[in-house]
């Protein structure tokens, strides 16, 4: 099992319990404050990645979540430890998100101690599924700006809601919203939050903030923007 919740963690620790490899479940709690249930998903789709960084580990995934690990003899004889898995999940994460704040981050080989998590865990991804498949331009507090174009796509400046995918495809709004909070700035991945101001046309999609951030963004190129109509005002490309 793999979760990642906030739970009132003030400095980063990596911890090993258990011993025999007859379950296994790597739980990341998370301290900043910022993180709800929706930055959490947009995380663990980095860590998920990233347990597979090591030559000689494997874990292998099951539904997202962690089923099992094998350490080979060699990484074995050049010295592996469980602390190393938690390390690179530690530097990695902080990488990707450079505010993301203390982890505690806990690799747990005793079946008793997975099987009690299990229920707690299987009822945060329930709950946190809901929250996500429920979620509406109206639920939602901000809308969600990505520039990774802007390189080669001047006039692009893409605004992404959960009933607006990116124009890529590639980046879901949980996604950057996590980016947007927890690594604000990052040059390559750029990504703000955007306030949604006055709904201006509900049919078309049309808010006065999305309109604020695209002119900012875009530099006067592009002033309007409807989100759910091509005519009149569409929403901007990178092609």
């Amino acid at each position: 099992v793999v979760g990642i919740t906030s739970n009132g963690v003030t400095e980063d620790e990596l911890m090993v319990e258990g011993e025999r490899l007859d379950d296994v479940s790597i739980l990341v709690e998370l301290g900043n404050p910022v993180v709800d249930d929706i930055v959490t998903v947009g995380v663990e789709g980095t860590l998920l990645r990233v347990i597979k960084y090591i030559k000689g580990v494997q874990v292998n995934l099951v539904g997202g979540s962690v089923d099992s690990l094998h350490v080979s003899e060699e990484a074995k004889e050049k010295g592996f430890e469980y602390e190393h898995l938690l390390k690179v999940i530690q530097v990695e994460l902080r990488n990707k998100f450079h505010e993301i704040g203390p982890m505690r981050i806990s690799l747990l080989l005793d079946s008793v101690e997975v099987e009690k998590l299990g229920d707690d865990i299987k009822s945060f991804k329930e709950e946190r599924k809901a929250q996500v498949d429920g979620a509406t331009e109206e639920s939602v507090d901000a809308f969600y700006g990505c520039m990774r174009c802007a390189s080669f796509s001047l006039s692009h400046a893409c605004t992404v809601s959960p009933d607006r995918p990116s124009q890529c495809g590639s980046s879901p709004w949980w996604v950057l919203k996590a980016q947007a909070l927890l690594a604000p700035g990052n040059p390559y991945y750029n990504c703000t939050l955007i306030e949604k101001g006055e709904l201006i046309d509900p049919e078309r999609g049309e808010y006065s903030g999305v309109n604020k951030a695209t002119s900012e963004r875009t530099k006067g190129r592009v002033e309007r923007v409807f989100l759910h109509s091509v005519f009149g005002h569409p929403h901007t490309a990178c092609s």
